[in-house]
């Protein structure tokens, strides 16, 4: 069964989101910062986790499992 290139999309947004925090903690954490996750980084992941389960639950809708 094929995914719908919109749900690929819309995943791909959501882990580009998780990769950015994942990012800014690291580049926080080779700065010297003590504490390397702030608001920013917490909120990007929290983002990017939402969109991200948000498009594989719309696949898992697309696939007939919730009927």
């Amino acid at each position: 069964m094929m995914v719908p290139v919109q749900v690929v999309v819309v995943f791909v947004i959501g882990a580009a989101f998780l990769m950015a925090a994942i990012g800014y903690a690291f580049y926080r954490k080779l700065e010297g910062s003590a504490e390397p996750t702030n608001r920013l980084s917490n909120a990007l992941a929290t983002v990017g986790g939402v969109i991200a389960g948000g498009a594989m639950l719309w696949e898992l809708a697309h696939q007939g499992i919730f009927t």
